[in-house]
């Protein structure tokens, strides 16, 4: 829960980036803001305040948990409060998908490798990070799902509650091995 009112402001410059003071949005221009590409956008931004506000990377090495899986759980709300349908959610993560695999990073970096450096410029790793990370939280919800245990939205709960709510490759792959340990 946010304890503050959340400033917005409104940019010329692409895309969406968490700040202090809130959130910097491109505008949206030609009806853009009917779109659910740019209502994504914004809950995308908006979702880091949970995963990166609540929750929040020790280093560079988990961008693909921060930016991908933001993705994917900013998708999975958007249908489940009406703001999107099952059907774009669903060709939104092809996309993803498609757009993952594209990468020239695809199948030359792994996620839990600690040397990556996932920050470059929109290029094939930062392309993977965000595309095949949220492909990779859908594959890993459903595990979960199948497994009968906590889900992917207790998973991002936990971490945010263990060791002041930074959290490293080794916490992640710790939960994944015990996710009852955090309970």
């Amino acid at each position: 829960a946010m304890d503050r009112p959340l400033r917005v402001f409104v940019t010329d410059k692409g895309g969406g980036q968490r700040v202090d003071r809130g959130l910097w949005m491109q505008a949206a221009s030609d009806g853009w803001e009917t779109s659910p590409y740019y209502r994504h956008l914004i809950a995308h931004e908006l979702f880091h305040m949970w995963l990166g506000g609540m929750a929040r990377e020790a280093d560079e090495s988990t961008t693909w948990f921060q930016e991908g899986f933001t993705d994917y759980l900013s998708l999975w709300q958007m249908v489940a409060s009406g703001q999107a349908t099952p059907e774009w959610f669903a060709q939104r993560l092809g996309e993803l998908h498609d757009a993952a695999v594209a990468s020239e990073a695809y199948g030359a970096v792994a996620f839990g490798d600690p040397s990556v450096s996932w920050r470059d410029r929109d290029g094939p790793n930062e392309t993977l990070a965000y595309k095949g990370g949220a492909v990779l939280a859908l594959a890993l919800d459903v595990e979960l799902h199948r497994a009968g245990g906590p889900r992917l939205g207790a998973m991002i709960g936990d971490l945010a509650h263990a060791e002041d709510g930074v959290y490293t490759l080794a916490s992640i792959r710790q939960w994944l091995t015990d996710p009852y340990r955090y309970r």
